[in-house]
């Protein structure tokens, strides 16, 4: 699959039919169901599936917004995916003239829970 088969568009679909995706980002149910439905949800689509998201919410600081989510399905990683979701996420917080995204780097998995890799926090 070429990138350029893959669009990234804003999903006001029904967010428990993303679920499963959302679910490869967080271990634990009862966290997934106090967020699932926060904020707003770009996907990436290849061949009419969607096959990775990213979630961004607004923070209680004004100007501010959190990439608080991001994945993609195990057998479309490696290309490029994640990495158009997140510029698509700067250019839709660039649009919405946000001074700031935050972005906190986590794995889930690891040792049974979170494991912090690291943060960032861009400005324009």
């Amino acid at each position: 699959m070429l990138n350029e088969t893959i669009r990234i568009e804003a999903y006001t679909g029904d967010r428990n039919r993303l679920r499963d995706l959302f679910a490869l980002a967080e271990d634990a149910p009862i966290h997934l169901d106090a967020y699932l439905h926060a904020g707003r949800v770009l996907v990436a689509v290849h061949s009419n599936e969607i096959v990775g998201y990213c979630q961004l919410v607004e923070t209680a600081t004004s100007g501010q917004l959190e990439l608080t989510s991001l994945a993609v399905r195990e057998s479309e990683q490696r290309r490029g995916i994640g990495a158009r979701l997140v510029r698509a996420a700067l250019d839709l917080a660039a649009a919405e003239q946000a001074a700031e995204l935050v972005v906190l780097v986590a794995e889930a998995g690891v040792g049974g829970g979170w494991c912090c890799s690291g943060a960032a926090t861009g400005t324009r």
